[in-house]
């Protein structure tokens, strides 16, 4: 219960200082576009207000030192670039994103296709904005830095989104689609990610650590122990912590 009572403060004192100061350093950029769909996912894309969202919540979260694009089209990615500081992600990946969420049928869990590829976009972006404020804040980085980024996506959609949890269910079923298409081999095991069905695991984890009650049946279809559940919630609870002191000093504030 300490844990829970000290993020509700966290929270309550970021939320009251980190709209008074915004310097708008986290923008989004598009490529010069090569055919129709990548047009169409331009406009997709530059029309959506869920990343619209996205970049405004940041940018009044975050007190960033330098500015930090996030490119959409180039062929590389998605990646961030730390010379360049930008994050990189080509129109494909949200091609293939879709074309992933089309062949299963996705609309007939009751999220279209397009919003469940927009909110893989959204946790994409948070993965690398994560790997872009460990090198400008020269941040310390104990464990394996993509495991570490894909906890700071999951912990910053559910803490600042509303619908935050149902954005990182989204990107939870596209890592468990992922691993289902793809026949694992050594280079899967030398890459510096984990495997794909681990992190959709860690998702669930994630969800479920943030809102036991909601999620309690997809842990259990999943034949989580009783003492893994726990062991979500308590993680989430230090995770959450973690971060709000990690950040405490980037957040947006009055500084007069």
């Amino acid at each position: 219960m300490l844990y829970k009572k000290s993020i509700f403060i966290i929270l309550f004192s970021l939320l009251i200082t980190s709209t008074a100061f915004s310097n708008n350093n986290i923008k989004i950029s598009f490529s010069e576009t090569s055919n129709y769909y990548e047009k169409q996912i331009k406009k997709t894309i530059e029309n959506s207000d869920s990343i619209n969202i996205l970049l405004d919540t940041l940018n009044k979260k975050f007190y960033i030192k330098k500015k930090v694009i996030i490119e959409i089209g180039k062929n590389d990615g998605p990646l961030y670039n730390n010379e360049t500081n930008k994050i990189l992600i080509p129109y494909s990946f949200y091609q293939e994103t879709y074309n992933i969420f089309k062949e299963v049928d996705y609309d007939k869990t009751g999220i279209s296709k397009k919003d469940a590829t927009i909110d893989v976009l959204m946790q994409t972006i948070l993965h690398e904005l994560a790997h872009a404020l460990i090198e400008i804040y020269n941040l310390p980085v104990v464990g394996n830095q993509e495991d570490i980024a894909d906890n700071f996506a999951a912990v910053m959609l559910m803490e600042f989104f509303k619908n935050g949890d149902e954005i990182l269910l989204s990107t939870s079923d596209i890592f468990k689609l992922y691993s289902n298409n793809h026949v694992l081999s050594n280079e899967d095991f030398i890459d510096e990610h984990s495997l794909d069905i681990q992190r959709y695991y860690d998702c669930v984890c994630y969800l479920y650590g943030n809102s036991p009650l909601k999620y309690k049946k997809l842990v259990e279809e999943l034949n989580y122990t009783q003492e893994r559940k726990l062991l979500c919630e308590e993680d989430y609870i230090k995770n959450v912590n973690s971060w709000f002191r990690l950040f405490k000093n980037y957040f947006n504030k009055n500084r007069t």
